[in-house]
């Protein structure tokens, strides 16, 4: 009879696996994770489940439906799908190119708020202290 070889190896690593995947996790580092439409990845990361909130630092990157955010850090509220986002932000996708200081924006709806930013949508560049994106192409 052929017995698989490193059986207990492979419990444990299965037992670890297992104790992983049933452990409640409030904070995670160096994970690219999946949040209610959303893809994670940050340096550091902690989610309140009970306030369905996630605080991203270092490195952030975020990206959903054709969109890229990039940032120091980042408040995403997945309630109400708004992320706050702070140092260095860009936001880019086939339409707009934007860079802030930090940005309040609602990745369902798109709209928001960019602070000393610098936006190119298309053909038009424009800079300001506080911008609003108020729909898919107006400001």
């Amino acid at each position: 009879m052929l017995r698989p070889r490193f059986t207990a190896y492979r419990t444990i690593i299965g037992l670890g696996f297992l104790l992983a995947a049933l452990t409640p996790i409030g904070h995670i580092a160096y994970a690219q994770q999946s949040l209610s439409g959303l893809i994670v990845n940050a340096d550091d990361s902690e989610y309140d489940m009970e306030n369905k909130r996630a605080i991203l630092t270092g490195k952030v990157q975020l990206v959903w439906k054709g969109n890229y955010l990039s940032a120091a850090k980042a408040d995403v509220d997945l309630a109400n799908k708004v992320i706050v986002a702070e140092g260095d932000v860009v936001i880019q996708n086939s339409k707009l190119h934007a860079e802030a200081a930090k940005v309040e924006y609602n990745y369902d709806t798109e709209r928001g708020y960019f602070y000393d930013s610098f936006i190119q949508s298309g053909q038009v560049v424009f800079e300001g202290k506080v911008i609003e994106k108020t729909g898919e192409d107006t400001f």
